[in-house]
């Protein structure tokens, strides 16, 4: 009998093609291999190579569809710290982008470049923890995408708060809130 390559992918909540996952995780940790290796070369040179944003949209890109694919799930509770580690991840990877696009005409050589080597190691861990949730618990999830934000924040590497409450939109901030309230109502009269 052929095995079937569909499998319920634990921290997705629907059927994924095990085969997708996998090259997706792989292709995460090239491109994170790829933005570390390029930060190191400015260090080493002392001037910021702006190519690297290539890479960093790469990655967002890939982070911006997997929260699309949180969003639209029955289980928030569960999910929460998942979509938060994945907002934040997209939050220092722009502000990543901004900063080092900003660089030449500022002189943030090679600072912006230190700055996202203190960040990267804990960017790598969230994101690692996130693909392989398997094996993480929702607490330390939710814990190191804090550790995330504060480190980032530290490192100049989390946008403002002002730029962050830009950011949401009223109405995808309405929307979400009214699925929600939906879904908590089904939650209640399921109980």
């Amino acid at each position: 009998m052929e095995s079937n390559p569909v499998k319920e992918v634990k921290g997705f909540g629907v059927k994924s093609n095990i085969y997708i996952f996998i090259i997706t995780i792989l292709s995460n940790m090239s491109i994170l291999n790829k933005i570390e290796d390029s930060f190191k070369g400015m260090v080493t040179i002392g001037k910021v190579d702006t190519s690297i944003t290539t890479y960093l949209k790469e990655f967002r890109d890939v982070l911006i569809r997997s929260k699309n694919q949180f969003s639209g799930k029955k289980d928030v509770f569960n999910d929460f710290p998942i979509f938060h580690a994945l907002e934040t991840q997209i939050r220092v990877i722009n502000q990543m982008i901004y900063r080092i696009e900003l660089a030449p005409k500022i002189h943030d050589n090679p600072q912006v470049a230190d700055d996202a080597l203190f960040v990267l190691p804990q960017l790598r861990l969230v994101n690692d923890s996130i693909t392989n949730k398997m094996k993480s618990d929702n607490h330390y999830i939710m814990g190191i995408s804090s550790r995330l934000q504060i480190l980032s924040m530290k490192n100049n590497m989390y946008p403002p708060q002002e730029k962050v409450l830009q950011s949401i939109s009223k109405t995808n901030l309405e929307d979400n809130f009214n699925r929600f309230v939906s879904r908590v109502g089904e939650e209640i009269e399921r109980v």
